[in-house]
């Protein structure tokens, strides 16, 4: 009986210590083809590639209206972000959320991919969602 209490404890204590972040690392693969698609040099990003990638990213990610944020699109917008940063490749950081006045609004996000020993500055806007049934949409990035 002992023996039995010991191992469900031990079993709770292994399961409750998988991390979150092992969950995103299932993203890598995705923001890896991101990275790969944006050069070092002055050539023409893969804006198709990217698109893709940051569109299924985002398809499950549907605004979360709060009182503070009455757009919904904080929480998708950090969850984007904790996706982009699953990989050693890319650093993501939100630069704004529904702070890019258009119709519909936009949020931008700065990436910095690490290759060959270099950095590069990107910068992704995404559309918000304009229900509660849509998800953020790629729009541009430069």
């Amino acid at each position: 009986m002992k023996n039995l209490m010991f191992l469900l404890v031990l079993s709770g204590l292994f399961l409750s210590s998988c991390d979150k972040n092992e969950d995103l690392k299932l993203f890598c693969p995705d923001v890896t083809r991101i990275c790969d698609a944006i050069p070092i040099d002055d050539k023409a990003i893969d804006k198709v590639t990217v698109e893709t990638i940051i569109n299924k990213l985002t398809s499950d990610l549907t605004p979360v209206p709060t009182n503070t944020d009455p757009l919904g699109q904080e929480a998708p917008m950090n969850t984007l972000i904790d996706r982009l940063n699953s990989c050693d490749c890319m650093d993501a950081s939100l630069l704004c959320y529904g702070c890019l006045e258009s119709f519909p609004v936009q949020g931008s996000i700065e990436i910095v991919v690490k290759k060959e020993n270099q950095e590069i500055t990107r910068y992704i806007r995404v559309v918000a969602p304009e229900t509660e049934i849509e998800t953020l949409k790629f729009r541009a990035i430069n």
